[in-house]
């Protein structure tokens, strides 16, 4: 975290763009608490799975933020398959640089998981008529496949770190710009060279990843949508129609951030390493390097204030039919009143 002037917390290499991630993260630390705190006291009150499975993953945000932003606040150089660190972790060395980059990086594929599997118990609890976690044998095989994706993806990028010397040659001694950064104090990272293939089957896995969220996420969505329809169908309550349509779309509104935040970016980021590696291609990859560092932070600020939005309105509306009853109640008892 740049706190304006070089700390111990950061070193940071280019001040314009520290300055910013700075406030934006310490934006996203104070909706993220206040996101954390409701969601402690609402799991408080209604012991619910689904809230506490929530309550769970919306506070791990809080680590990552502070992972990106203070714990390892991470400079890339793409289409160069390089990094440094110039967070707190830059005094642990080069090995705990890429390890923390790769827990950064495997944060995406958590976020998928941890989407689908929110919508999967909404869908047991609606439409099955189970426990939040009570899964299938098919649903089991999809997480599953979810969990072994995320453990691939994180030992592979792993494996692919080079080490220092071999990222200096093949990195920094070529490029002059780069070769500035071996003046400073940085933990470096870096992909490529021998180890190659390894970083492609890192994408690979994590392409898996992606095919996997849309298959599970499209199959229970088709299965709520006929559901709903049902429910008009056959003229049963339409306040309970409402309610399931309402958290329909919510988790339809919360699927979609992190497909446009994160898997845009991340499929941004394919293409460079893939595509568009050479030199003459740097007019546009340089200024687009840190997308998607910075794209987990945006994502991280408007995630939570859409959950404090999609809360107060839930609030607003329970004081609504609240009050609306009170006042039902009224009537029936001045009614039997005067009678």
């Amino acid at each position: 975290m740049y706190l304006f002037t070089e700390t111990i917390l950061s070193s940071c290499p280019h001040e314009d763009y520290c300055r910013l991630m700075t406030i934006l993260s310490l934006i996203a630390l104070f909706f993220q608490t206040i996101v954390a705190y409701t969601l402690v006291k609402e799991w408080k009150t209604t012991k619910s799975d689904y809230t506490k499975f929530l309550t769970i993953i919306r506070t791990s945000h809080i680590f990552y933020n502070l992972l990106g932003s203070t714990i390892g606040e991470f400079r890339m150089f793409l289409p160069r398959k390089t990094a440094v660190c110039h967070g707190i972790i830059r005094f642990f060395g080069d090995y705990a640089c890429g390890v923390s980059l790769n827990i950064f990086i495997t944060f995406i594929s958590v976020e998928s998981f941890s989407v689908v599997y929110a919508f999967n118990g909404q869908y047991n609890i609606i439409c099955r008529k189970v426990n939040f976690h009570k899964n299938n044998l098919i649903q089991l095989i999809s997480f599953g496949g979810f969990i072994i994706n995320i453990f691939a993806i994180f030992i592979c990028f792993n494996y692919a770190l080079l080490s220092r010397d071999e990222a200096i040659d093949l990195w920094y001694v070529p490029d002059e710009e780069l070769n500035l950064y071996l003046k400073e104090k940085y933990a470096l990272l870096a992909f490529g060279g021998p180890k190659q293939y390894i970083l492609f089957v890192a994408l690979f896995f994590k392409s898996l990843n992606y095919i996997i969220f849309f298959i599970h996420y499209i199959f229970i969505l088709k299965m709520m949508v006929e559901f709903i329809k049902k429910l008009g169908e056959h003229n049963k309550t339409t306040s309970i129609k409402n309610d399931y349509t309402t958290q329909l779309k919510h988790h339809i509104v919360n699927s979609l951030l992190p497909v446009i935040f994160l898997y845009t970016p991340v499929l941004h980021t394919f293409i460079m390493i893939i595509f568009f590696y050479e030199e003459k291609y740097y007019w546009y990859t340089k200024p687009t390097t840190n997308i998607m560092v910075f794209s987990v932070i945006v994502y991280a600020i408007v995630s939570a204030l859409y959950i404090i939005f999609f809360k107060y309105k839930s609030l607003k509306k329970q004081k609504k039919v609240s009050l609306k009853n009170s006042k039902f109640n009224k009537k029936i008892t001045a009614k039997v009143q005067s009678n």
